[in-house]
This record gives C-alpha cells, sequence and structure tokens, in this order.
C-alpha cells in the first residue's frame, strides 16, 4: 500500500476510530475463506466449552452465531491475513507508539470468526481496550468481511470518536450517535479498541462471515 494511504488510514484511526478499507480481498478469495469457516464449523462447533454466561450476558451468548475459535490451529491459510501486507504497516505505529522508542513488539492476542443466524449477532455497545481515554492505542481491532456486511445483516455499530471518551457505555442503552459501517466482501474495517462498538442484529438471515 502506498505510504499516502496508509497515513490517510492511520490519520482516520486518530481522529474518527475507524477506517475501512476496500477490495482487499477477491470473491474468489472470500469464498475460499467462508468454505474454510463452515468446515471448521462442522469440525469444532460441538467441542466448544458452553458457559453459563451464554443465557444472560449479550456479548457472551453466542446460542445464536456460528463462531469458529483460534483459527492459527485451523488452517495455515489463516497466517496471511494475521499480518497481511497491507493492513500491518496501518496498525504498527499506533500500536507501537508511546513504547520504548516507539519500537516495542506488539501481538496478536485473539482471532475468531462469527456468523450471526437470523435474529442473532445484536451486542450491546462496548468497548475492548478497557482503559477508556488512554492516550496511546492498547488494541485495534481488525475485521475481514468475507460477506457483504449490511444493516439489515447486522453490521458493526459504532460512534465516531467515541475513542477519547473517558467513559464505559451504558448497558442495555441505544445510543442515538450511533450508526452502521456498512462493508463490501473483501473489506477491512479497523478500529481502536476504545472506540464504542456492537454486532448489528441479523434481520435478514443472509451469511455475515467476518473475521475478527
Amino acid at each position: 500500500m502506498p505510504e499516502n494511504s496508509v497515513n490517510i488510514a492511520q490519520e482516520s484511526l486518530e481522529k474518527d476510530g475507524f477506517v475501512v478499507l476496500e477490495s482487499i480481498l477477491s470473491s474468489e478469495e472470500c469464498l475460499n475463506y467462508k468454505n474454510l469457516l463452515e468446515q471448521h464449523y462442522s469440525d469444532f462447533s460441538n467441542l466448544y466449552f458452553k458457559s453459563d454466561q451464554e443465557k444472560s450476558h449479550s456479548l457472551a451468548n453466542k446460542s445464536t452465531e456460528k463462531v469458529v475459535y483460534n483459527l492459527h490451529n485451523k488452517d495455515l491459510a489463516w497466517l496471511y491475513l494475521f499480518d497481511h501486507p497491507e493492513i500491518l504497516p496501518i496498525i504498527s505505529v499506533p500500536l507501537q507508539k508511546g513504547s520504548y522508542q516507539d519500537k516495542e513488539p506488539f501481538y496478536l492476542y485473539n482471532n475468531s470468526a462469527r456468523n450471526p443466524l437470523r435474529g442473532g449477532g445484536f451486542q450491546q455497545l462496548h468497548t475492548d481496550s478497557n482503559l477508556p481515554g488512554c492516550n496511546y492505542e492498547m488494541v485495534l481491532n481488525v475485521v475481514w468481511a468475507f460477506d457483504d456486511m449490511s444493516e439489515q445483516s447486522g453490521s458493526t455499530r459504532i460512534i465516531p470518536g467515541s475513542h477519547k471518551w473517558k467513559a464505559y457505555p451504558e448497558d442495555g442503552i441505544k445510543d442515538v450517535r450511533e450508526q452502521s459501517v456498512e462493508l463490501k466482501k473483501g473489506s477491512v474495517l479497523i478500529f481502536s479498541g476504545a472506540l464504542w462498538h456492537g454486532g448489528g442484529l441479523n434481520i435478514s438471515g443472509a451469511d455475515r462471515w467476518a473475521l475478527l
């Protein structure tokens, strides 16, 4: 990715807390990854631990979703996305800023994929960094869309600029400032872990596989 494009993406992350990159993967690549996920789900979903939390908390309840965890031990094809050459230059600078000489290493601490079924996928607004208003970026999320993600299929809801707020979202409250980020398949959404966000409700029932 040209240096100017990297700088523009980083500026969007700093100002708004998120950036969308279009057409990073082809339709064929998206289909191949989707097929892998369907196979992984078939092979492993019955082995996942089911917590009592799934009965109550909207962020823990995965009963209305297809979810695949720990993709790094499922197929080597996933490793290409974990340090993708068009994504890594964008996230490296903000994740290292503020560390010793702005060069300390960062690491991938979570990877999973989810496909909410019809009537599923809704999450209350929340943050992932657990440090609201921190001076430096502690967490960046990278979302790879293998299907079109529309408001009808449950695209991610965000409040732009909320990554700078020194507060947590209230439980069970719909915020009038939130907006849906619609993605075409093959696109990537990068957003701050401090950004107020949540999954959207899949009304249409269309597939909405995404790697996080």
